[in-house]
């Protein structure tokens, strides 16, 4: 003989895979189980919030994207060495570096520049 509870659910046609004793059934009667009820638009309303941020993740990481590539094309624009500035370059070092004439009937000559501040530092403190 099958007993009734309360909510008139039939005891004994309990399947026991469910892992609920007699007693546990009759426990979670009284504290008022109720069945679950999907909330169709508030389900709605997360499922566009979600694709709303992860289209605005994939804006944000392409912009992010785009920025890093202009700056790095920027740097090595910054950076690129043409043939012409490494002569001027190297010329220049050279006379800075060396000695030589410029004007040998003047006797104008060229001296490299650090000999050049220590004479004028010695000539001031005198």
């Amino acid at each position: 003989m099958a007993k009734k509870s309360n909510s008139s659910i039939e005891i004994g046609t309990l399947d026991p895979e469910y892992g609920l004793s007699v007693q546990e059934l009759r426990e979670e009667l009284e504290l008022g189980v109720v069945e679950d009820k999907l909330n169709d638009r508030k389900l709605f309303l997360l499922f566009g919030a979600g694709v709303l941020l992860v289209g605005a993740l994939i804006f944000l990481a392409f912009e992010m994207y785009r920025y890093f590539d202009f700056k790095a094309s920027f740097k090595a624009a910054i950076e690129a060495q043409y043939p012409e500035i490494q002569n001027l370059k190297a010329s220049h070092q050279n006379e800075l570096t060396t000695v030589g004439v410029i004007d040998a009937e003047k006797q104008i000559y060229r001296i490299p520049i650090d000999s050049a501040f220590t004479l004028v530092l010695n000539e001031q403190n005198k």
